[in-house]
């Protein structure tokens, strides 16, 4: 269970360090005089949940990235530094990222030869990503935190070997 801080002063200076600093760690309870202040406060906040930072994530990977057909080009530097790179570098990356941020996530390899995506736990519940393919499709929510139901046709995988996403 999460343990909860009151902030007093929470929409400035080290009220505001605090609460931003903390929001990842723990449930918070903020006080603040300016309701504005406090507005600006909680949409900064919101910017630093998980599924934000997945969406942020996912656009910014699909932005800045260039498909190669190398299998050379298959590590998360590939993808992160030099920022071009196959399937598997693109999956990499996001783990590579993921798992810094502290989010659960696992990658996953399909059935079919070359396929692999991840899973991403976000809002307590596993979900499947699939950066690469949003790349292709040039659509953000192509395969984007989808269940399992909901995956577009071609994704097959041992269900059995991974946490489910219902």
């Amino acid at each position: 269970m999460r343990k909860t801080v009151i902030i007093t002063g929470a929409t400035d200076g080290l009220g505001k360090a605090l609460a931003i600093m903390l929001s990842k760690e723990y449930n918070l309870a903020l006080c603040g005089r300016s309701e504005a202040k406090m507005s600006e406060l909680l949409n900064e906040l919101d910017d630093f949940n998980d599924r934000r930072f997945v969406e942020n994530l996912n656009r910014y990977l699909m932005n800045n990235f260039v498909r190669s057909s190398s299998s050379s080009d298959n590590t998360s530097y590939d993808a992160i530094v030099v920022q071009k790179g196959n399937r598997m570098a693109l999956v990499r990356a996001v783990k590579v990222i993921l798992d810094a941020r502290g989010i659960d996530n696992v990658l996953v390899e399909g059935n079919k030869d070359g396929m692999a995506w991840n899973m991403v736990k976000v809002n307590n519940k596993y979900r499947h990503l699939d950066v690469y393919a949003n790349y292709i499709q040039r659509d953000e929510s192509y395969c984007f935190l989808v269940t399992t139901k909901d995956l577009p046709s071609g994704y097959e995988y041992d269900q059995a070997a991974y946490p489910k996403c219902d």
